[in-house]
């Protein structure tokens, strides 16, 4: 019958929802936000997890889809590392947030020159981590290496992001802060 057996991706169920009209509304208003915007000033982050799913199972599917979802509520826990990059392919330092109340000295063994690594309760960022990687990563790069003119930060729209400080120096230093439509 044509179908393979595949591990499907685990989306939350409120990410399932997004509609075509949310895709087109958003490239709308990223095509108005970049205009005028160097490339090199332009910017991209993600974090993501790391983690071993000894849960994971495979489902049957046609071969050459290339994505399959799990919606779960959850995911397992681990620990996260905040990656970004210019639109020129500047890579930023990365920063790295562990499960724990105490940094161990051997997790910085061997570091990358200029990251940044902090814990966290979950391993998962919070505000106050993400502040941190904003300040010292993301904003010491664009005093130091940008063109003059406005920024764009694109993100993910994790509430996490959106602290009222990181809110105050995006308008102080002219960053345009976009959000990523869900999923």
């Amino acid at each position: 019958h044509s179908l393979s057996a595949r591990y499907p991706t685990k989306v939350k169920p409120q990410r399932a929802k997004l509609t075509k009209d949310d895709i087109e509304d958003f490239f709308k208003n990223l095509t108005g936000s970049l205009e005028g915007v160097e490339p090199e000033n332009i910017f991209n982050y993600d974090e993501t997890n790391f983690t071993d799913d000894p849960k994971a199972s495979q489902c049957i599917c046609r071969p050459g889809r290339r994505r399959h979802e799990r919606v779960m509520a959850h995911s397992k826990m681990a620990f996260s590392v905040m990656f970004c990059g210019s639109a020129t392919g500047v890579h930023l330092p990365p920063m790295v947030v562990y499960k724990a109340k105490n940094m161990y000295e051997g997790w910085q063994s061997k570091a990358i020159p200029n990251a940044v690594y902090e814990t966290t309760e979950s391993g998962w960022f919070d505000m106050r981590t993400f502040e941190i990687w904003f300040d010292q990563i993301f904003l010491h790069h664009v005093k130091n290496n940008c063109k003059e003119g406005p920024k764009v930060l694109i993100g993910d729209n994790l509430g996490c992001h959106f602290s009222p400080s990181v809110i105050e120096k995006c308008l102080e230093h002219g960053i345009r802060f976009i959000a990523l439509p869900p999923n």
